[in-house]
């Protein structure tokens, strides 16, 4: 059984469409007349058998792709790292440190995003009327900072049940494999501007 990962038609899996994900919270950002935006990630990885295998992560490839299909797409713009708040502080930090800040950046977790906003409450930049943001994963607690967060909702929860749903039925006879998608949700709050 294998959670937020497919590994193999013969195990089972549950997850969530990423790049779908990743799309939601990139046209809402394009919807609300953003032609600036920039990311900020971390680098994605599996570990496997024969050590830890790097990728670039679909949240990344999917903002590469929407903005170069419409001739947006600046790799200065790109601000890539490791995972969590601190990291997503330190990127926000060399992003305004650099200069002709994007006007608006899609965040890979809501984690980043939290420590994104607090590098920008310290240097003043207001948001949304400056920048705006949004990211993915819909944890409770990006509802109450401060502007609440627009984010994609992943039903973390129900991907557990759902695993140990499948994991019973294994046990007691289903001898196939099953891949389940969980859907997501756009979740629109004051950090992104225009309540669309």
């Amino acid at each position: 059984m294998f959670v937020d990962y497919r590994s193999s038609e013969e195990h089972d899996s549950v997850q969530f469409d990423v790049s779908k994900a990743a799309r939601k919270a990139m046209e809402h950002l394009l919807k609300l007349g953003y032609t600036e935006i920039g990311y900020i990630g971390g680098t994605s990885y599996i570990r496997t058998a024969d050590g830890i295998e790097f990728y670039k992560d679909e949240r990344q490839k999917t903002y590469e792709i929407m903005l170069e299909e419409r001739g947006l797409f600046k790799e200065e713009s790109m601000f890539v790292g490791s995972w969590g708040a601190e990291e997503g502080y330190r990127l926000m930090k060399g992003a305004i440190g650099k200069g002709n800040l994007p006007r608006a950046f899609f965040v890979a977790s809501d984690l980043m995003a939290i420590g994104a906003l607090r590098a920008l409450h310290e240097s003043d930049i207001k948001i949304p009327e400056r920048v705006g943001i949004t990211s993915i994963d819909g944890i409770d607690v990006s509802k109450y900072v401060n502007p609440p967060l627009t984010t994609v909702k992943v039903y973390t929860e129900e991907m557990g049940c759902t695993a140990v749903k499948l994991m019973i039925d294994r046990l007691t006879g289903r001898d196939y494999s099953m891949h389940v998608n969980v859907v997501t949700e756009l979740m629109i709050r004051e950090s992104c501007g225009n309540l669309i």
